[in-house]
């Protein structure tokens, strides 16, 4: 939902929630009225977070231990060499990501796969170059 849209929508559920009060109208006879009402009011308090997986490059006869992080928001990834200051691969990516100016707010892990996926409400900043 855009910006002016949801303020609209939020302004028209707090009429009918009033109009529920007064007795003007029965919200009980309405549940698909009351299930949006709960949507619009929880709708500001989630908050939209962009991803950055990450995951472990075995080494090749050629290249040393590194490190992929994708950057699912906007489909650019890079591949960055091992840093054996860390012991995971989530501790160099959330290294790499911080040193560019990236706060990190949460992560998660999935098992099957083995990858982590760091968090932020940044949308600015790139991977590679200059912030937008």
């Amino acid at each position: 939902m855009t910006q002016p849209v949801l303020k609209a929508a939020e302004a028209l559920m707090l009429e009918l929630i009033e109009m529920d009060k007064i007795g003007a109208i029965d919200l009980d006879e309405w549940p698909n009225a009351k299930t949006l009402i709960q949507e619009v009011q929880n709708y500001d308090t989630e908050e939209h977070l962009r991803g950055f997986e990450c995951y472990y490059l075995s080494p090749t006869t050629h290249r040393g231990t590194r490190c992929k992080i994708v950057d699912t928001r906007h489909e650019k990834s890079i591949t960055i060499p091992w840093d054996y200051k860390r012991n995971t691969t989530f501790e160099v990516a959330l290294d790499f990501l911080t040193d560019r100016g990236i706060n990190i707010v949460a992560h998660t892990y999935n098992e099957k796969t083995g990858r982590h996926t760091l968090l932020t409400a940044d949308f600015a900043t790139q991977l590679k170059g200059e912030s937008n």
